[in-house]
């Protein structure tokens, strides 16, 4: 079985709709892409392999994919490898899939007292404009952290797209980043599922954090209107 190790910007924009965001939950790294065609993902680091799966099986059947890995390990290891093979055809037994393929990604976890953090919140799925604000001052920052109605609500499932976006596009999947859940987000018919295709600790929005020096909690504020509303 061929494999073909390595970063390709013009393989991430056929297979992807954007980079991978590494989004830092407890003592958890998610890393996390949006495919365009159906394919099962996986990520190597440090020689483990870490699968998105449910039940032992790989997920295939939707776009967004997400691994979990331990944070002490991605820190060591500093950089890990997006494995994917795209589904050709759908069977019951010996489903037809195309040969692995294999992105490296180098990871700088966060370290020293210096940070550059950008922080963006309702941005209400506009992304051009949060990923040029992002970029401005050259490069991805230290860390990044999505702070609440970055979809505009959760009444369509393409605009949980907009979080990975932005994540994706200002990281390159080089840095990590934080998310937390807006009031807008609760919103919409989509808000039930909302934990399968955003990063939580277990289902929860809301979970603690330590990026080198650096500790935090993530709240969830949940929704601002009455129960009855």
């Amino acid at each position: 079985m061929e494999q073909n190790l390595q970063k390709s910007d013009e393989r991430m924009e056929r297979d992807f709709q954007s980079y991978p965001a590494v989004y830092a939950v407890g003592e958890n790294y998610q890393i996390a892409v949006v495919a365009t065609s159906e394919m099962m993902v996986w990520a190597e680091v440090g020689g483990e392999i870490f699968y998105d799966e449910s039940n032992g099986v790989l997920r295939s059947a939707k776009a967004y994919h997400s691994v979990t890995v331990p944070m002490e390990l991605l820190n060591e290891a500093k950089e890990y490898v997006l494995c994917y093979r795209k589904i050709v055809e759908r069977k019951s037994y010996f489903t037809e899939t195309e040969d692995v393929c294999q992105i490296k990604f180098k990871f700088y976890p966060v370290e020293g007292d210096r940070l550059r953090i950008y922080h963006i919140s309702d941005a209400h799925n506009k992304v051009n404009p949060p990923i040029q604000a992002g970029l401005y001052f050259g490069g991805s920052p230290d860390l990044l952290v999505l702070n609440g109605d970055i979809p505009n609500h959760s009444g369509k499932l393409e605009y949980f797209d907009a979080i990975h976006k932005i994540a994706g596009e200002i990281t390159k999947g080089e840095h990590p980043v934080i998310f937390s859940r807006g009031n807008h987000d609760a919103r919409g018919i989509y808000a039930e599922v909302f934990s399968e295709y955003t990063p939580t600790d277990d289902g929860r929005p809301y979970f603690t954090f330590r990026l080198g020096d650096l500790w935090g909690i993530v709240l969830d504020c949940g929704e601002d209107k009455e129960d009855s509303h």
